[in-house]
């Protein structure tokens, strides 16, 4: 997973998550994304901290248990968020020079998996989906990113 790319995906899923405000959950969303957002800047946060918000290790917490039980409305949306939120902590787990990364995150930057979240967008955003190779040059381009201005573009290119 390169920065590149987890970037894209935390900025399209804050902006998607704006859309899941009446989620039972959405409080759990905006934490989990908010984690990723302080990683991304300052890395302020540990990989095994991401992670935990992911998959808390029962059968009642972290967004992959959340996302099964929410309302199958979300399913799409669900599925860009976690993905965000697993290429920002597999990135974390890189950085950190961890030897071991969780199971649930192996997957992360398959093909396979890349095919699988191309396809969510596709339901959630239909035709638009085309405008977000403006996103992409975006984040190639401008050097002096952060979040409000990721969101901001998203929202000119999206909204």
């Amino acid at each position: 997973m390169n920065h590149y790319n987890a970037l894209f995906k935390l900025g399209i899923a804050t902006w998607l998550s704006k859309s899941m405000q009446e989620s039972q959950f959405y409080n759990k969303i905006e934490e989990l994304l908010e984690e990723c957002w302080k990683w991304v800047e300052n890395h302020e946060v540990s990989a095994d901290v991401l992670y935990s918000l992911l998959d808390d290790g029962t059968d009642f917490g972290g967004a992959f248990i959340y996302m099964q039980v929410d309302e199958p409305k979300y399913e799409s949306e669900w599925n860009c968020i976690f993905e965000a939120g697993a290429s920002i902590a597999s990135l974390a787990y890189k950085l950190e020079g961890k030897k071991y990364i969780p199971a649930l995150l192996e997957e992360i930057d398959s093909a396979q998996q890349e095919e699988f979240y191309s396809e969510q967008l596709e339901n959630i955003l239909g035709s638009k989906i085309q405008h977000l190779d403006d996103f992409k040059n975006y984040l190639l381009d401008d050097k002096e990113k952060n979040k409000e201005k990721i969101l901001k573009k998203l929202s000119d290119i999206l909204d």
